[in-house]
């Protein structure tokens, strides 16, 4: 049972693993949702509010949590620490292939790092939003496509950035939704989450709806419903977490139309 699940993800075998926010416990659930295990990460107490969490195809676990990020497998050991004294990891996700990304704090300035296999730095692009227009960058979410190409969202200006594999700013979408307007397709209440299917269609998380838009960023289709987050299996099924009930909910996510 969950007391407020929010981050979630999908290892390679297609066991599904959920993290509580209220709680700080990390529950993982087979592919048809039956209970396997559960832990606790060792300092709970921070990462207890962490919304996100990055899991790899052999069953890694991504938390970030300060200047650290922890790597967990799905038996609770703690298997490695990445860590940086001059950032604040605010954000992971995977790639792929398995590379990890991160929206850091680094003296006061928003960054979307990458790492190679051996834990170092080899991407980063400082400042994402403040170097494309005049709006003041905070921390925000990333997501990444099966090319590389790299998808930033800032907390308080829901315009989706899309840069490529090597940081280059490729172009954007989205914005305000108009107040008062009610749902406003391709437009963004409060975005919580960037995701992309193995079709390359790109999933956002708002707060009421997830909107789907192509690898071109144009607006495709509408899942209703509020999540806080999405991940993906092998088989293109997607597994929400739910805002209104403290459910993860299993969609069967059809190929694009020919």
């Amino acid at each position: 049972m969950f007391e407020n699940a929010r981050a979630i993800g999908v290892d390679g075998s297609g066991n599904v693993v959920v993290a509580d926010f209220g709680t700080g416990r990390i529950q993982i659930f087979d592919a048809n949702g039956t209970y396997i295990s559960e832990f606790l990460p060792d300092d709970f107490e921070r990462t207890q509010y962490s919304s996100s969490i990055a899991v790899s195809r052999d069953g890694n676990i991504y938390i970030p949590n300060g200047t650290l990020i922890h790597v967990y497998n799905e038996n609770g050991e703690l298997l490695n620490d990445i860590s940086d004294s001059e950032r604040d990891f605010e954000y992971v996700v995977l790639g792929a292939d398995d590379v990890l990304y991160a929206v850091t704090d680094k003296d006061f300035e928003p960054t979307i790092v990458r790492f190679d296999r051996n834990g170092v730095i080899d991407l980063e692009i400082v400042n994402p939003l403040s170097n494309i227009s005049e709006d003041v960058s905070t921390n925000g979410i990333i997501g990444v496509d099966n090319f590389g190409n790299i998808y930033y969202c800032d907390a308080f200006n829901p315009v989706i950035l899309k840069f490529s594999p090597s940081g280059e700013f490729i172009g954007q979408f989205g914005g305000d939704s108009p107040a008062g307007e009610g749902y406003t397709p391709g437009k963004f209440v409060n975005p919580l989450q960037i995701e992309t299917d193995n079709q390359n269609r790109i999933y956002v998380v708002d707060f009421f709806n997830i909107q789907v838009f192509d690898t071109n960023m144009n607006y495709l289709a509408r899942i209703e419903g509020g999540y806080y987050g999405v991940a993906f299996n092998a088989q293109n099924n997607m597994y929400g977490t739910s805002t209104l009930d403290n459910n993860v909910v299993k969609f069967e996510i059809q190929p694009p139309s020919q």
